[in-house]
């Protein structure tokens, strides 16, 4: 293993022969301009010999005097940023609290069917707390609460986070489902008054449709863009 070197909380590591740029140093000064211990830049070779800059500014050739020790400079390695990862290119921050469908963890227990340090997508939760992933072989499985341990989740609008903390995918509407208009909808239903609540009484193939109530200003469907609206309170609450 190469020898190495810490010199201002810069590591060097010793190599064979210098080139442009990489470090020598003697470990007994040649000349009365020169430093034991020093590291001087390889700025150039003349005739493969490496010249450096001595204590006086001069260009200094080694050739008479090359009993030096040649070292390269190692960038430090950055410590892993265990804060954050991204999925798709999306970023899922690292946070505490209970898990949530749709965070990706890890678990502190080596099972066989489970990779420590591995990030899971967890795809549903049960009473307990415990999260549904797909594991190493692609089967399904609940990890105990009290198992994982680390929480990723990704920073959602307040729109989806309308939907994620009542348990729901985003645009998971149902019928009963209480919402509110956050901007005028987008298909001129009638309902432009941002900020006013509705409940959901059909959900279509493709919008939900709210219940008809007073006023309106036009008298037609209140089929509604998702987007225009978000989730209040669903109706498993309500019950």
């Amino acid at each position: 293993m190469a020898e190495q070197s810490i010199v201002k909380e810069v590591t060097y590591v010793q190599v064979d022969a210098p080139k442009i740029g990489d470090y020598i140093t003697y470990d007994e000064a040649p000349r009365s301009y020169l430093t034991a211990g020093k590291f001087y830049t390889v700025i150039k070779f003349d005739e493969g010999d490496a010249v450096i800059i001595d204590d006086e500014g001069d260009s200094f050739d080694t050739w008479y005097c090359k009993d030096f020790t040649a070292y390269k400079l190692v960038e430090p390695t950055k410590p892993a940023d265990e804060s954050f990862i991204e999925v798709n290119g999306l970023r899922y921050d690292k946070v505490e609290g209970d898990v949530r469908v749709g965070d990706y963890i890890t678990a502190s227990h080596d099972f066989k069917d489970i990779t420590l340090g591995k990030k899971y997508e967890v795809y549903a939760l049960d009473s307990d707390g415990d999260g549904l992933i797909r594991d190493d072989d692609d089967c399904e499985r609940f990890v105990y609460a009290n198992r994982i341990q680390a929480i990723y989740r990704r920073a959602l609008s307040e729109r989806e986070e309308s939907f994620v903390k009542f348990g729901r995918e985003v645009d998971e509407f149902k019928v009963g489902d209480i919402v509110q208009i956050i901007q005028e909808p987008t298909n001129g239903n009638g309902y432009n008054v941002v900020g006013s609540i509705h409940e959901i009484d059909l959900v279509g193939h493709i919008l939900p449709h709210l219940k008809k109530v007073t006023p309106r200003q036009i008298n037609s469907n209140t089929y509604t863009e998702f987007n225009d609206i978000k989730l209040i309170a669903p109706v498993e609450r309500l019950k």
